[in-house]
């Protein structure tokens, strides 16, 4: 799977040199904008695996863009800044999460700084996915015991026959228990 790659950057020679440096195989298509108001239009229309600034901007400051484009579409960032700001720029974007190298740099840093983004990426969705997997449990388990409370009190029936009843159900109309505890509910409201 490629990585879609937005690198903003008024300078052409660097665009050339970035495009050149990444492997397609693994970051296409690779798109450069030379203005931010041309990078955050695609950025509302196009999803952006990752985005590279280059500190040579007309617009400003290269972490003062970076902090307003992670604020708003929160896509993984690598910035690259000359050596005389690069303290500033780490200290401006600390616990942001965006990535700072300073150039002049040597290919292969350039390279390993995506991987880490890219792993750091696929982690967070990794995380993502189990935490909604874990709500919608937490979600069909409250469903349920709702659905057990109305059988305890409209038959007056221990949670362990309720419980029993909405498996028993569940397995004769070959549906799941949180099927047979929505219907029960909605049985009630009806």
């Amino acid at each position: 799977m490629t990585e879609r790659v937005f690198v903003l950057s008024s300078k052409s020679d660097f665009s050339t040199k970035i495009k050149t440096l990444l492997p397609s195989f693994l970051y296409s298509p690779v798109s450069v904008f030379p203005t931010l108001l041309q990078c955050k239009n695609s950025l509302r229309t196009q999803n952006c695996d990752l985005l590279i600034i280059h500190d040579a901007l007309s617009e400003g400051p290269a972490w003062k863009i970076a902090r307003e484009i992670h604020a708003t579409f929160h896509t993984e960032m690598l910035v690259l800044v000359s050596s005389k700001t690069y303290d500033q720029v780490i200290y401006q974007l600390q616990n942001t999460g965006i990535f700072v190298l300073a150039f002049p740099i040597k290919a292969q840093d350039i390279l390993q700084a995506l991987e880490i983004l890219r792993t750091k990426r696929e982690e967070i969705e990794a995380y993502q996915a189990e935490i909604s997997k874990l709500k919608k449990k937490i979600y069909d388990d409250r469903l349920i015991n709702r659905a057990k409370m109305v059988l305890i009190e409209s038959y007056h029936w221990s949670e362990d026959k309720a419980h029993h009843y909405i498996e028993q159900v569940s397995m004769q109309n070959s549906l799941t228990k949180v099927d047979v505890a929505k219907q029960l509910i909605e049985g009630l409201n009806t």
